[in-house]
């Protein structure tokens, strides 16, 4: 999964948008992790605005009725097949088609969906991936492997109404072969949170234990992910910590106010653990690096870098973490006693914009412009429904559709 802004997307996100809320009718719309590129028709002919690749309508295929083809002639042809999709607006009334990757392989010849060194995504009806093929050739009788996913409706027994659909497996397989599946991953869940995923062979697996409360939100935030160490047998179902096993990951909130989430107090796993201190008048926090003790700061202060742990009055390397108030998102983080994150040395340290929450934005809480502790600023380009049409880095002020003097790189 990859985080941007408020959004999260996954890696077989690969879509065209054919007739949606805020495209061109004159245009098609390719979005995948990799970016978003833009087809436009001239004469008849789909091409990319950068005049890499082209879109064929595909009047019979197998994976579906779109294709997309790279026009490099100095490299191996790639092409991607999509199947279309239409559904119903959340208004009710609005009709809208997406198409969905269906294929991604190498290609010998113009034109040619199938082609070799690919793979197939097959689709169930209510819009879950059911399996992904893999084929090393173009030779049907070739034996193929095969990913399959397993699903399970919540609440359990539900058909209609579901609030969602959880991957309860995964499975390998070779198509044609007589022998059954082999499961590789199990997936168990606690109501609505993962519980765990333990995977075939011996005890190997990952539970999940998360923070109990009245307080908004708190049933999903998580406390703890535990492993075996000499553990023989899995631990009970939402167990606590049993003999065996490890915390590899574990975090700590404090008790919240009326009304509020709770505020993250600590954060460690094997060979790291962090404290925090939060400021809510000032809009932001400290995050200490409790394995780097610098001495007492009792009766004295603390270096440039470091701050001194009200808990322990001990001084630890600190950074300065802000957040805006209307989004609650990240904004800043630069060491103690430095004014931004420019040259902080740190490439984990960063300055954040968001477009604004309000009438003006459908959602807010979008990255608008990110500054990098060397001083690059990456700039994001939305449109009306706070989709990104654009990434422009090395960009000169946080606007990326405004008119630039300088631009090291773009891309659309």
């Amino acid at each position: 999964m990859h985080f941007l802004g408020t959004s999260w997307t996954d890696n077989f996100s690969d879509r065209l948008l054919i007739s949606v809320r805020g495209n061109s009718t004159s245009t098609i719309t390719w979005v995948s992790i990799r970016g978003i590129v833009t087809f436009t028709n001239t004469s008849g002919a789909w091409r990319s605005t950068d005049g890499k690749y082209d879109l064929l309508p595909l009047a019979s295929s197998p994976y579906g009725n779109w294709l997309i083809q790279t026009r490099n002639p100095s490299e191996a042809r790639r092409v991607w097949t999509f199947e279309s999709f239409s559904y119903r607006h959340m208004n009710g009334v609005t009709v809208e088609t997406i198409a969905r990757l269906r294929r991604h392989a190498l290609s010998g010849s113009a034109n040619n969906p199938v082609g070799f060194y690919g793979y197939t995504v097959d689709w169930t009806a209510n819009g879950t991936i059911q399996y992904v093929t893999d084929d090393l050739g173009d030779l049907p009788s070739r034996d193929r492997r095969r990913i399959r996913f397993l699903y399970a409706d919540y609440p359990a027994g539900c058909t209609t109404n579901c609030l969602n659909r959880k991957v309860t497996g995964i499975q390998y397989e070779v198509v044609g072969s007589s022998v059954a599946p082999v499961t590789i991953a199990s997936l168990t869940y606690d109501g609505q949170n993962l519980e765990r995923v333990t995977w075939a062979g011996t005890v190997n697996y990952r539970r999940f234990r998360y923070l109990t409360g009245s307080a908004p939100g708190i049933g999903t935030l998580l406390t703890q992910v535990i492993g075996p160490h000499t553990a023989t047998t899995p631990a009970p179902f939402s167990s606590n910590l049993a003999a065996g096993e490890v915390v590899l990951e574990q975090h700590t909130f404090s008790t919240p106010l009326a009304g509020q989430r709770p505020r993250a107090t600590g954060s460690s796993g094997p060979g790291r653990a962090y404290a925090y201190e939060w400021n809510e008048a000032t809009q932001s926090g400290l995050q200490f690096d409790l394995k780097q003790p610098a001495g007492s700061c009792a009766s004295s202060s603390c270096a440039f870098g470091y701050g001194c742990r009200a808990v322990d009055s001990v001084c630890y390397p600190a950074d300065v973490l802000k957040w805006e108030s209307g989004t609650q998102l990240p904004k800043q983080k630069f060491p103690l006693g430095a004014s931004s994150s420019v040259g902080s040395g740190s490439s984990r340290n960063h300055t954040m914009l968001y477009t604004p929450v309000g009438p003006s934005s459908v959602t807010g809480g979008r990255v608008r412009s990110s500054l990098d502790s060397g001083g690059t600023r990456t700039t994001y380009g939305l449109d009306s429904l706070d989709r990104v049409r654009c990434m422009v880095r090395g960009d000169l002020d946080d606007e990326a559709f405004a008119p630039c003097v300088s631009v090291v790189a773009a891309s659309t």
